[in-house]
């Protein structure tokens, strides 16, 4: 369990003490994903909420 807990502190402070100058190119990305599965039922009286599964990148 120390190990484990070591590991998540680790990689939480990993970019806090990565050090950026000026004139740096940072680049990041990742995805999201909306997986539902239940539909919901009447939103403030204007029906049902539907949504589609959809993933995007950011």
């Amino acid at each position: 369990m120390k190990k484990f807990s070591l590991l998540v502190a680790a990689a939480l402070l990993s970019p806090v003490a990565q050090a950026h100058q000026a004139g740096d190119i940072l680049v990041r990305a990742g995805s999201a994903t909306l997986t539902p599965d239940t539909s919901s039922a009447s939103v403030l009286g204007s029906g049902k909420l539907e949504a589609d599964t959809n993933t995007q990148l950011g």
